[in-house]
């Protein structure tokens, strides 16, 4: 007998979307993948090749053109949403949570077969409400609203954090999604816990470690930075510059400390790279290729993360063989034993600076053992790669559909 086939929406291409969708497709499972329309995207990474910005444009054609079953809906949505990213637009910039719900509303309009669809955070309310004959899937790749704004609230206060929290309206539409979704797809026991906490039944919730590209991310193959003539290690964070990641307290550690710090992400606040000591530099965003060759460079990974559903990152640095210094905040820090992460706890500066300061070059043959535990862990089962999340995904969709009277 056929297994039931799966319809997923995202209102942009987060991986493990795409990934899910990629290997429903695979099995045969697949009814369609709606996301917005990639022309706009497609359009500016032509003009990014024509000027030698090769990486912006991996960056832009990031997406789902190899999912036969694409279909790109609301296409207005892509354009807006890479404005909103830009950084310096300031009130110009489209709403992000108006075009999420817009997505949600031509999503909800969109007829599909299949018994399941899996929608995202802001992007699943109207399609949940019209469609209660079906399995609703919420992919939590945020983590609980409330125990966000809470967390950066109790570490900045309300003024500084409200640049960052959730609106109520935000939490308010957040919250109605996880009522009407039947199952929900936790990446960690953070997130798990954040649920249960906030009233969320524990019979809803399916927990599964989010994948790792261990093709992508792999030990280096030549001596790092540091080991090649610098007298100081080389540590990468890669995230957003945004509070929530803890970028305070990571400039405010290296401060003074033997260690040159990279930064690589999207600026979400500007002020926070301000009066940055010298040893500390910001190098601009990059793509999925680009991160990893970032980490092959590095001589560490460090995470000052105050909360994070999952944290990819965390993982990927390991698999790449790089000594991971994370704070509790990361769930990802989870799924790694204490020989490969070194946990701090969060908002804590001191703690940080003098992890950061005990870092040592690792000899190429270490950082390749680290690496080989990684992907003996992911042989296992103990950690994922996005096959195996996907398959643990799709199982815990069968279980739930099969127990649907």
């Amino acid at each position: 007998m056929s297994q039931p086939a799966v319809t997923v929406a995202a209102p942009y291409p987060e991986e493990g979307a795409v990934q899910l969708a990629r290997a429903a497709e695979q099995a045969g499972r697949l009814d369609r993948l709606l996301m917005p329309s990639r022309a706009g995207s497609r359009a500016l990474s032509r003009a990014a090749e024509l000027l030698g910005r090769g990486d912006a444009a991996r960056r832009l054609r990031r997406g789902a053109g190899d999912v036969r079953a694409l279909q790109e809906v609301a296409p207005l949505f892509e354009p807006l949403r890479l404005v909103a990213s830009l950084p310096g637009v300031g009130g110009l910039a489209p709403d992000i949570h108006r075009l999420k719900a817009g997505f949600d509303r031509r999503v909800a309009q969109v007829p599909f077969a299949s018994p399941a669809i899996v929608c995202m955070p802001e992007a699943a309310l109207a399609t949940f409400d019209r469609r209660p004959d079906v399995l609703r899937v919420f992919h939590e790749v945020d983590g609980h609203p409330r125990a966000r704004n809470e967390v950066l609230t109790d570490t900045y206060g309300a003024r500084r954090a409200a640049s960052e929290a959730h609106p109520q309206q935000i939490v308010d539409r957040i919250e109605a999604e996880l009522a009407l979704a039947d199952l929900i797809l936790s990446p960690s026991s953070a997130v798990t816990a954040q649920m249960t906490a906030q009233g969320v039944p524990e019979a809803k919730l399916l927990q599964a470690h989010l994948g790792v590209d261990l093709a992508a991310f792999a030990a280096v193959e030549e001596a790092p930075a540091a080991t090649s003539g610098n007298t100081e290690p080389v540590l990468l964070y890669v995230g957003q510059i945004s509070l929530r990641k803890g970028i305070t307290f990571l400039i405010d550690a290296a401060r003074g400390a033997r260690v040159q710090v990279r930064l690589l992400g999207p600026v979400v606040d500007r002020s926070l790279l301000e009066g940055a000591p010298e040893n500390v530099r910001y190098l601009g965003t990059a793509s999925h290729a680009g991160v990893a060759d970032a980490m092959r460079r590095a001589d560490a990974f460090v995470f000052p993360t105050l909360e994070d559903a999952f944290g990819l990152v965390v993982v990927e640095a390991a698999a790449s063989g790089l000594p991971v210094i994370s704070t509790v905040g990361a769930g990802a820090s989870e799924v790694l034993g204490a020989e490969d992460v070194l946990q701090v706890p969060i908002a804590d500066s001191r703690a940080l600076g003098e992890a950061m300061a005990a870092t040592e070059p690792l000899a190429r043959d270490e950082r390749r053992d680290r690496a080989a535990r990684i992907r003996a862990a992911a042989a296992g089962g103990s950690i994922h790669d996005w096959a195996g999340w996907s398959a643990a995904v799709l199982r815990g969709i069968d279980a739930a559909l099969a127990a649907r009277p």
